[in-house]
């Protein structure tokens, strides 16, 4: 458990390393994020966050040899892969239409010739035994995959937002994995963890940093998305799961209800779902009034309370009907409280 906890250190300390090292390079290359539109910050940001979180986990992953599963070639490769697309977008802002297809793409090798998965058995929602997809476990793995990394992208939008849910869900997938005796996907989870920490020394609004210094930047954002969403499919499928399939939609309960709400929202008005929008979450936070430091801090409370629901269930067996009623009647409250929020927002306006 030491030496566990001790990789995670060290990957902390690399990835801070790393975005130290990346930050001048960065600016003199022009991966940065120049402001403008939507977004809060008034002066151009490295997008060194991300690479510097890839490059440390895949340097520990080598130095370590942290792979004891053949199927954890797919994590790598996907990882890999999703970070050179995301770093190319953070340069030249590719079509979402090409995005798409080369995240489909990826995932679809994942899940096909490097031994992820695919979403066969959906657990028992509705309490009449496990569902099992059948020929649409393929596609609908590749859904997920490709969807959870567009959300987590359509996330990022305040200092240490993604980076803080991201330690949210790691961190309890890794109890999860430790608790089931998966401790090769327990040490891969606390590389990640750590990795994402040293990121967050430098994103996350402080006392003593007013703003980020770095951002995560397409190739950090949807390589998070991905190994979150690879680690929900890895651990509740086979013949062993670590946990129920519902209980990691729990885990991932934020970004998942975040994006519903907000492709619902876009549809509704006639926009495209990839159009860009001020109808998140944190948008409403800091609509009511709250700073970008107290939206990022009561957003990650709620996904911890979320998790937390999750992780419960779990250890008290509460049965998964239970557990899928309650998280689409949370969806549909999201949804209505959002929507009265704005609707009650725009008359005032």
């Amino acid at each position: 458990m030491a030496a566990d906890f001790m990789l995670g250190f060290l990957a902390l300390l690399m990835t801070a390393l790393f975005i130290l090292i990346a930050y001048k390079p960065a600016r003199m290359v022009g991966l940065v994020d120049y402001p403008g539109g939507r977004k809060q910050h008034d002066a151009p940001v490295p997008l060194c966050g991300g690479p510097a979180m890839v490059t440390a986990f895949l340097l520990m992953v080598l130095m370590f040899q942290a792979v004891p599963a053949t199927r954890h070639i797919g994590l790598l490769a996907g990882v890999v892969s999703l970070a050179l697309l995301g770093m190319v977008d953070d340069y030249r802002d590719l079509p979402a239409g090409k995005r798409l297809l080369a995240q489909v793409l990826v995932a679809f090798t994942c899940v096909e010739y490097f031994g992820l998965l695919p979403l066969e058995n959906l657990g028992d929602l509705i309490g009449l035994g496990d569902v099992y997809l059948g020929f649409a476990a393929l596609p609908f793995a590749l859904f997920c995959l490709v969807g959870f990394i567009n959300a987590f992208n359509f996330i990022d939008g305040v200092d240490g937002l993604a980076g803080g849910v991201a330690v949210v869900a790691l961190v309890s997938f890794a109890v999860l994995a430790l608790v089931a005796g998966r401790f090769g996907a327990f040490d891969l989870l606390t590389v990640l963890i750590g990795c994402t920490t040293g990121f967050l020394f430098f994103n996350l609004r402080t006392h003593w940093r007013a703003r980020a210094s770095v951002f995560l930047g397409d190739c950090g954002s949807t390589v998070l998305g991905f190994v979150l969403c690879w680690f929900a499919i890895d651990l509740t499928q086979g013949s062993q799961p670590a946990m129920a399939p519902i209980i990691a939609v729990w885990i991932l309960a934020l970004p998942v209800m975040d994006t519903v709400n907000v492709v619902l929202s876009r549809v509704l008005r006639g926009h495209g779902p990839f159009v860009g929008s001020r109808d998140h979450l944190h948008h409403a936070l800091m609509m009511a009034g709250y700073s970008p430091r107290q939206t990022v801090r009561i957003i990650i409370v709620i996904a911890a309370a979320l998790a937390g629901v999750g992780l419960l269930g779990h250890r008290f067996t509460v049965a998964e009907p239970i557990m899928c009623l309650g998280f689409v009647g949370l969806v549909f409250i999201y949804y209505a409280c959002l929507s009265l929020f704005w609707r009650t927002a725009t008359s005032k306006c």
